[in-house]
């Protein structure tokens, strides 16, 4: 018998969606499914689901979950999985090889395989944690083996140490009950504007006051991937209209956060850091730049999600080297740039250019 959440008590009701595994024990969704029209364009942003497993095991090195019949839970195998299925079924089948703790007290699972990625821990994984802190239940957090900047953002959503179970590639996990948000598993279709304003209130929080007046660049030079050959022309010109040229690995993860919170207009080339769209003020406008190689529109979406002012530039032509490219007329790029921004946002533009 299913112990069912007290629906007067918690914003949750039963799960009348499609694609939601039969092997969890109960589902329920937290809001609606949204339809929302912008200038971009007609979007769906499906509602968030908690999948709740009783006598549930989790795989500490890709956080599939086994549910009480020991199936596995297909929900925890889909994230980018559709072209390798039966490759993450063969790394789960490790189950039966694995070092097994064994936790009587309920549990919130904010993991995922792809968790090392600094987009996927943001966007999948954080948001369980804003999850947890409104519906006040008495759980432990299953994570990975936590690196610096992932036990910081912890600390600044305010998560207790004790709270957390880190889980490394050679353990298993079983709890009596868990509760999974559809979000860890599930890209940006079941993350909601709620859940990322709430994400971003804990951490405003917990920074303190901010002021937002900047407009950032944020470069790449520190990054091996899609290098822009000519990045240093590009910051130089940026700068010469009043952008800060910010270099993310020069600071501390509670620093970025803060200077994200207080930048309105940002500038960057794509990459892992415009997912740090996620803490940008409700009325700040990017610019993201990439190759035309380069069609991910994750951050596009997320942009849209917490109704920013997006816009992006893509530049024509194949990859220099590798990944490598280039921009072919830099001065264009940054009038561009400007007009766009002084034009889809007057007057903040013009506060800030005062």
């Amino acid at each position: 018998m299913v112990e069912e959440i007290a629906l007067e008590t918690h914003p949750l009701k039963p799960y009348s969606g499609e694609n939601i595994d039969e092997d969890t024990d109960t589902c329920y969704t937290l809001g609606e499914d949204e339809v929302r029209k912008t200038s971009k364009g007609t979007h769906l942003y499906k509602a968030s689901a908690l999948l709740i497993t009783n006598s549930a095991t989790v795989h500490g090195g890709i956080f599939s979950i086994k549910n009480k019949d020991s199936k596995f839970v297909t929900e925890s195998i889909t994230l980018n999985a559709k072209s390798n299925i039966d490759q993450h079924y063969k790394k789960a089948l490790t189950f039966e090889s694995q070092k097994t703790l064994e936790i009587d007290e309920p549990c919130i699972l904010i993991a995922n395989r792809a968790h090392e990625n600094y987009y996927h821990w943001h966007i999948n994984c954080l948001p369980a944690v804003t999850i947890a802190t409104e519906l006040q239940l008495p759980w432990r957090f299953i994570v990975p083996k936590l690196n610096n900047w992932q036990r910081d953002s912890l600390t600044i959503l305010k998560i207790p140490p004790e709270k957390l179970i880190e889980l490394d590639h050679h353990t298993s996990l079983h709890c009596q009950r868990l509760y999974t948000p559809t979000s860890v598993f599930n890209e940006l279709r079941h993350v909601g504007i709620e859940i990322l304003d709430s994400l971003r209130s804990l951490a405003l929080e917990s920074i303190g006051k901010v002021t937002p007046r900047r407009k950032v660049y944020l470069e790449r030079s520190d990054s091996k991937a899609r290098t822009l050959l000519n990045e240093e022309e590009l910051a130089n010109a940026l700068q010469a209209v009043g952008f800060e040229i910010v270099t993310a690995s020069n600071l501390s993860y509670r620093e970025q956060v803060k200077l994200f919170l207080e930048t309105e207009f940002l500038v960057t080339c794509h990459g892992a850091g415009l997912t740090n769209i996620a803490w940008l003020p409700p009325n700040a406008s990017i610019y993201e730049i990439r190759p035309e190689f380069w069609n991910m529109k994750m951050y596009r979406h997320l942009a849209y999600i917490r109704e920013l002012d997006y816009h992006s530039y893509v530049e024509e032509g194949e990859p220099v080297r590798g990944s490598r490219w280039t921009i072919n007329d830099v001065p264009a790029m940054v009038y561009r740039i400007t007009e766009q921004f002084a034009t889809s946002n007057p007057s903040l533009w013009q506060k800030s250019s005062g």
